[in-house]
């Protein structure tokens, strides 16, 4: 029922635009530990490029359907993982008791992710 909805978060990342970002520090910024194991032991740059940028989309969409944090929030500390079935799922200690889903998609050219508070 869509009452139950408190937040829609939406965004979309074109990979053109985040590519020339992309750098040590960026990856340090925007993924989690547990993200960058996983980023790192991709081979390809173009699977690099994928994730980190459905990364990045998914917690700006996160930020967007949330918006209630005590804190300012530093997407590393965010982790979108997959869970038993590969699905991504959001993990952040400044969660409290709400229900999170996330969907995230590439074409070759953007990444685009979905978050739905309920």
């Amino acid at each position: 029922m869509i009452s139950n909805i408190k937040g829609i978060g939406i965004d979309m990342v074109s990979f053109k635009e985040i590519e020339p970002r992309i750098s040590d520090a960026f990856v340090k910024r925007v993924l989690s530990p547990q993200e960058r194991a996983l980023y790192d032991a991709f081979k390809h740059p173009t699977r690099k490029l994928e994730f980190i940028a459905g990364r990045f989309a998914g917690k700006e969409a996160f930020v967007k359907a949330y918006q209630h944090f005590q804190e300012p929030l530093n997407f590393n500390q965010v982790s979108i993982l997959p869970n038993q079935y590969g699905a991504p799922e959001i993990d952040c200690d400044c969660l409290t008791t709400v229900g999170l889903h996330i969907s995230i998609s590439h074409t070759n050219e953007h990444a685009i992710a979905i978050v739905i508070r309920t």
